[in-house]
């Protein structure tokens, strides 16, 4: 990673069918990952359990002596609340799936989303 960017070995453009071939021709225990460049942050996608990837504590036994710890906090997952992951990012929307489309946070209420909302 240079200045926050990922760099990958073999990077290349991907079609639809590429797209679909790493969901459908994937085997069990087996995963994909994408890089996306020159994209634009338009909100969260988020799924129960809420699980973030944030910095957190690190309990540390009783027992280790000071100089054997570290800075206190590292890279870490948590649980937190969709009140809470909206504070983390108060200027993104969250998305979620659900009743077979996408839908957005907005108060209380979750709100179908349009394909226009998503792909202006």
């Amino acid at each position: 990673m240079a200045d926050g960017v990922r760099q990958v070995p073999h990077a290349r453009d991907m079609t639809a069918s590429d797209f679909d071939a790493t969901i459908t021709g994937r085997a069990n225990g087996e995963y994909n990952e994408w890089v996306i460049a020159n994209y634009q942050v338009i909100g969260l996608f988020v799924a129960e359990p809420y699980r973030v990837s944030i910095e957190v504590e690190i309990d540390y036994p009783e027992d280790m002596p000071d100089y054997l710890r570290g800075a206190g906090t590292a890279a870490g997952f948590d649980y937190k609340s969709l009140a809470e992951i909206a504070t983390l990012f108060p200027n993104l929307p969250i998305y979620a799936f659900a009743s077979g489309g996408v839908v957005e946070h907005i108060g209380s209420a979750w709100v179908p989303v349009t394909h226009k909302t998503l792909y202006p």
